[in-house]
């Protein structure tokens, strides 16, 4: 079957669109992009990602301001195009060629969920302190430190690579870290960890859960004394941390179930049974 894209207001083939030559973006990195989830057709939490991606063309100056209705048909006529109920999306917006003429192009996949064992023995994750975090609270299509962080976390056979600035973990390479004790969760204190969406939907969530949230720093030193450490994003929802460096992550208790519930009942999804 063919994939088709949405590039500037048509879908088009995938084979089709062409980079401008002196697009910003491709040249410079002048974009901002937001990866959802379509779940049943609909894009969960696209209000919320929606308003970063916004806030953020504001902060890079670039003139577009897209509206949710206007992309909610935009994506209905690509899921359509593509015969997709369940999508993993990718919406980049490049400043283009000219100041008054930007970029948006849409693309879909088919969505593919972390495999249950994943949720149930958790995964590895590294810090990769040689790396300097960004330092800019925005997704930027301005990417390559993440992408560096995310690479060598691979090339160790880890799930994920961890920011450290100091003596505290920032955040992951595609995901936020948050830590548990007991019922309280710590979701860090960085102004420069980006404001992630799934993170932002399980803290709306969590005081239905029975959760506390502190806004404390997750840290390499306190390891030995979590519960749990969990990484979020919009593909992955809640995921466990089993090990961080190789040392091994408590995860006590049956609180994953209540992590994700509280995830799912913001962004609309049926919850979880706690077994």
């Amino acid at each position: 079957m063919a994939s088709f894209v949405y590039l500037n207001g048509a879908c088009i083939s995938a084979d089709q669109p062409a980079i401008a030559p002196h697009d910003r973006g491709f040249l410079l990195g002048e974009g901002a992009y937001e990866t959802m989830r379509v779940a049943a057709g609909r894009t969960l939490a696209l209000s919320r990602h929606l308003g970063r991606l916004n806030r953020t063309l504001i902060r890079l100056g670039i003139p577009l301001t897209l509206a949710e209705p206007d992309l909610n048909e935009a994506i209905a006529m690509l899921l359509k195009a593509n015969g997709h109920e369940d999508a993993r999306l990718r919406l980049t917006v490049s400043r283009g060629e000219r100041d008054d003429r930007p970029t948006l192009l849409i693309s879909a996949m088919p969505y593919a969920a972390p495999p249950e064992a994943a949720y149930a023995v958790g995964v590895a994750a590294v810090t990769v302190a040689d790396v300097p975090h960004p330092r800019l609270p925005w997704k930027t299509t301005s990417h390559l430190a993440y992408d560096l962080v995310g690479r060598q976390a691979q090339t160790v056979g880890a799930y994920e690579g961890l920011f450290l600035e100091g003596d505290t973990w920032i955040e992951g390479s595609r995901t936020n870290l948050i830590a548990r004790i007991g019922d309280d969760l710590l979701v860090g204190d960085s102004p420069f960890a980006l404001p992630g969406i799934s993170r932002e939907a399980l803290i709306a969530g969590a005081a239905a859960q029975g959760f506390t949230v502190r806004s404390v720093a997750v840290c390499p030193i306190d390891i030995a004394g979590y519960d749990g450490l969990y990484l979020t994003n919009a593909l992955i929802e809640v995921l466990p941390v089993r090990s961080v460096d190789g040392q091994p992550v408590a995860n006590k208790g049956a609180a994953l179930v209540r992590l994700r519930n509280a995830y799912r009942q913001t962004v609309g999804l049926p919850l979880l049974t706690v077994s």
